[in-house]
């Protein structure tokens, strides 16, 4: 229940104003609750009273990915990478969001650092071939998303970004039947997968 939970969480901070976990807490509940801005300012302040809090880096980064504020998303993530530089998971959304401002250099990295970290971490896969997609570079896209549903065969977005390199490739070389006809099994397989797709 989030409403005991948040009253729990009020108490706690009035009583020990000075310790974060209260605050994460009601982040969290705000974040489930889509009060976003709201859970942005909660995890200011755990980073304000514990520097180092990794977690509220982390969450509050995603946050401003979400919003699209990949700026802001790319300071937390350089923050939380500076303080665990081992995470994959830190790396994979810091090159998500160089890649949504067009830093694909930079994007690329953060996806070869995170696939080293955890060679089977899916979802660096999936955003890797993004990246390779923009790149125009669709032989490696493909790569990239076949590894992705490998690792997790109901992953319906890397099939329908597999279906999407497959379109690309078959517009570049000029309507070649064989790549439209992968995409459309795959654009089918994400559907299958993800009705609402």
């Amino acid at each position: 229940d989030y409403d005991k939970a948040e009253q729990y969480a009020n108490q706690q901070i009035e009583l020990r104003p000075e310790l974060p976990y209260a605050y994460t807490a009601l982040a969290k509940i705000a974040t489930v609750s889509n009060q976003m801005d709201k859970a942005i300012e909660l995890y200011s302040k755990v980073i304000e009273i514990e520097p180092v809090h990794i977690i509220s880096y982390d969450a509050r980064g995603s946050i401003y990915a979400g919003q699209g504020r990949h700026q802001l998303a790319i300071r937390d993530f350089d923050t939380a990478i500076e303080l665990v530089p081992i995470d994959p998971g830190f790396h994979n959304k810091r090159g998500y969001s160089y890649m949504s401002v067009g830093d694909l250099g930079r994007a690329m990295r953060d996806f070869d650092r995170a696939i080293e970290l955890n060679p089977e971490y899916g979802l660096a896969y999936n955003n890797r071939g993004l990246a390779y997609i923009e790149l125009g570079q669709f032989g490696r896209a493909v790569s990239d998303f076949d590894r992705a549903v490998q690792l997790n065969p109901r992953h319906a977005k890397a099939w329908n970004n597999r279906g999407l390199a497959w379109f690309r490739k078959g517009n570049r070389d000029k309507g070649a039947t064989a790549e439209y006809t992968r995409a459309l099994r795959d654009f089918t397989q994400a559907i299958v997968l993800h009705p609402g797709y």
